[in-house]
């Protein structure tokens, strides 16, 4: 996983369209402010396309990464998604906060009609045909993904790389869980997870902190990633830190 090539712009679209710097009326209307980001720029076709939109339209105005503004992610590559799980950071902390993701093809069509288009008919869709996508859903939900759902981060074991610590707890906040740095702090074991870093498989300290906190399941943190990418709390039993068979 890696936070590096988002590329998060700030436009400005209407409720119809908005057109590119030259060829503005008086006559339009406000438009309202919308942050994007697009996610990593894997080839010279991406970073083209990406700087041929900004120059079309130079009401863009740049943002390092997304932040609690950001409101639409395109994925430059959403046709490889498939039906395999998204780990995607970028993704994951797009649906996190709620944002309208899109395919590529909005910005290549946006530039074609030189006006930036309405986004319903270039939303990413969900990989399983007659589902709602899963950012759908966050948008539509009433209430927060982990509401109510309390988060134990061992230093020692939930800090990677991959996955820093402050981006964990981002992610657990941002969907409205509790996170907490000691056991002692939790005054319910019920509703509580211990969280390890990404492909733990340190299943030893695994089995002492679940015999010392109740039985508190020990997942790794794949299964906070894949809860957020699908919007929905998963089964905890597949992501259990085990010693291997």
């Amino acid at each position: 996983l890696q936070l590096c090539g988002i590329i998060p712009f700030t436009f400005y679209l209407d409720t119809e369209s908005c057109k590119p710097h030259g060829d503005v009326k008086d006559s339009l209307k406000p438009c309202s402010p919308i942050v994007l980001s697009a996610s990593r720029l894997t080839c010279v076709d991406d970073e083209i396309l990406v700087d041929g939109f900004v120059k079309m339209f130079p009401q863009v105005s740049f943002q390092p990464e997304i932040t609690p503004s950001s409101t639409h992610l395109v994925m430059m590559h959403s046709g490889s998604v498939g039906s395999a799980k998204i780990r995607s950071l970028r993704y994951i902390l797009a649906v996190a906060r709620k944002c309208e993701i899109l395919s590529r093809s909005w910005l290549e069509a946006s530039m074609k009609a030189r006006q930036l288009l309405p986004t319903a008919a270039y939303t990413l869709a969900s990989p399983n045909i007659g589902e709602e996508p899963a950012w759908l859903r966050a948008r539509q939900a009433k209430c927060t993904l982990f509401d109510g759902l309390k988060f134990f981060l061992p230093p020692s074991f939930s800090n990677s790389r991959a996955l820093p610590l402050d981006t964990l707890k981002e992610l657990i906040t941002v969907c409205g869980g509790a996170h907490f740095d000691k056991p002692w702090d939790i005054r319910s074991f019920e509703n509580a997870y211990t969280i390890f870093m990404p492909q733990s498989t340190a299943w030893d300290a695994a089995l002492r902190y679940e015999a010392s906190m109740s039985g508190t399941p020990v997942v790794t943190a794949e299964w906070v990633m894949d809860s957020i990418a699908e919007y929905r709390v998963l089964p905890t039993e597949p992501y259990r830190v085990r010693a291997k068979v």
